[in-house]
């Protein structure tokens, strides 16, 4: 089983370079188009929304790694990119429609470990009983 965990580690060469925040502002017309509910698996979505001016992220789901509150500031850091203000840094990334208008997607921590999620404004599935 460690051999396997070893042969998972990837090639440093495929790390994507380090993401910080940028300090600017985002116009509010332009983290409008991030809103809505973005869905990692049947049970584990985030919303992110527009609060006093700012991204946020609202985990719902299962506890995971990468969110440890239910509410967590997004700092910009590019276009399309935020980084999770949490001492791990990990990054969010938009995807964009093909047309640029929209979007579709956000990825967690571009590179070769990156978690996906589609946006999925419907009501989410309910948690299976116990």
């Amino acid at each position: 089983a460690w051999d396997a965990v070893l042969a998972s580690v990837p090639d440093v060469s495929e790390m994507p370079p380090p993401v910080t925040p940028t300090g600017e502002r985002v116009n509010p017309a332009v983290l409008e188009a991030y809103v809505g509910d973005y869905e990692f698996n049947d049970f584990s979505r985030v919303a992110i929304r527009v609060e006093d001016g700012q991204l946020v992220a609202r985990y719902g789901g299962i506890r995971q790694l990468y969110f440890w509150e239910e509410v967590h500031a997004l700092l910009p850091a590019g276009p399309d990119r935020f980084v999770i203000d949490l001492p791990a840094r990990d990054v969010i990334a938009f995807e964009r429609e093909d047309d640029g208008d929209g979007v579709h997607a956000l990825v967690l921590n571009p590179g070769p470990w990156a978690l996906r999620a589609e946006r999925n404004d419907e009501e989410p599935t309910p948690p299976p009983a116990r």
